[in-house]
């Protein structure tokens, strides 16, 4: 089956962050897509934190769960409690040690 993620990409220079708002379902295929916007928005905006909020997803498999951690992405309570996960350091999801 191919899930479908929305994803609203909110950039605020103010506090030099992006947040990416995936709606819908999230499986380990369509995290991997979620992951390659993370990166690019990384990319495009060095020196922004990267944070993506789950809050908004209709479900998310232990396996998407998986491919965002292991990518460099870990859970940030104040971005939204435990439904949100942060690049940390925002390197981490491009590839690069810190």
């Amino acid at each position: 089956m191919n899930t479908k993620l929305d994803v609203t990409v909110s950039v605020d220079p103010d506090s030099w962050s992006v947040a990416l708002k995936p709606l819908g379902d999230l499986t380990a295929r369509n995290a991997v897509a979620l992951l390659t916007v993370a990166r690019k928005a990384a990319e495009v905006l060095p020196g922004f934190s990267v944070a993506v909020d789950l809050s908004q997803t209709r479900t998310a498999s232990p396996a998407a769960l998986t491919v965002l951690t292991a990518a460099g992405l870990r859970t940030h309570s104040s971005t939204g409690g435990p439904g949100s996960l942060r690049a940390s350091p925002p390197d981490a999801i491009l590839g690069r040690a810190a």
